[in-house]
C-alpha cells in the first residue's frame, strides 16, 4: 500500500471539498444520474456545490474529480491559493 497513489483533482472549479461532520445528515446525489441515493459517511471526503453533494467515487465516476493529473494537461490546470507574503528579514 505504500507505493499507492490516492491523490485527486478537482477537475469543476464550481465544486469545492469538504469533510462530513456528525452534525449534518448529507446524501450522495448520484441518485439523479440513475445511481440511487446514498448516505455520505461522518468523516467522509466529498465534493459539493449548493445544496448538491457526491461522494468521491461518484465525483470520479461523473467527471467532477479525477485521479488523472490535470496539471499536465494544458489548459486544465486549476490555479493554487496565492503563497502568503514572507515578511523580509
Amino acid at each position: 500500500m505504500a507505493d499507492a497513489d490516492h491523490r485527486v483533482y478537482l477537475v469543476r472549479k464550481d465544486f469545492e471539498v469538504g469533510v462530513k461532520s456528525p452534525e449534518a445528515t448529507l446524501y450522495c446525489h448520484k441518485g439523479e444520474l440513475g445511481g440511487g441515493f446514498h448516505l455520505i459517511a461522518e468523516g467522509e471526503i466529498y465534493v459539493h456545490h449548493e445544496d448538491v453533494n457526491y461522494c468521491l467515487n461518484c465525483a470520479v465516476a461523473t467527471g467532477i474529480v479525477t485521479d488523472q493529473r490535470p496539471n499536465l494537461e494544458r489548459g486544465s490546470r486549476i490555479l493554487p491559493s496565492p503563497s502568503p507574503i514572507e515578511p523580509a528579514l
